[in-house]
């Protein structure tokens, strides 16, 4: 799966992320890597729903979240 992190943590001088969710699926595909998470959004448009299964806690929990268009950059 691919974690977020909600919070840094230093372990002997490195920064270390830390808590938040694992990412197990998208719509039912695994999520191995970030590769993965970006390839199946990739393929969603602003408006749908899509259906996470996540790791909060130590137990697996579905989520729905609805896709939002991109914010624009603001370094143009």
């Amino acid at each position: 799966g691919l974690r977020g992190s909600t919070g840094v943590e230093e372990v002997e001088g490195l920064s270390v992320p830390v808590g938040g969710d694992v990412i197990l699926e998208i719509d039912g595909l695994a999520v191995e890597n970030y590769s993965d998470l970006l390839v199946q959004i990739a393929m969603k448009q602003p408006g749908e729903t899509i259906n996470l299964l996540v790791l909060r806690d130590g137990e697996t929990q579905e989520i729905s979240v609805k896709l939002a268009p991109r914010p624009e950059s603001s370094s143009r």
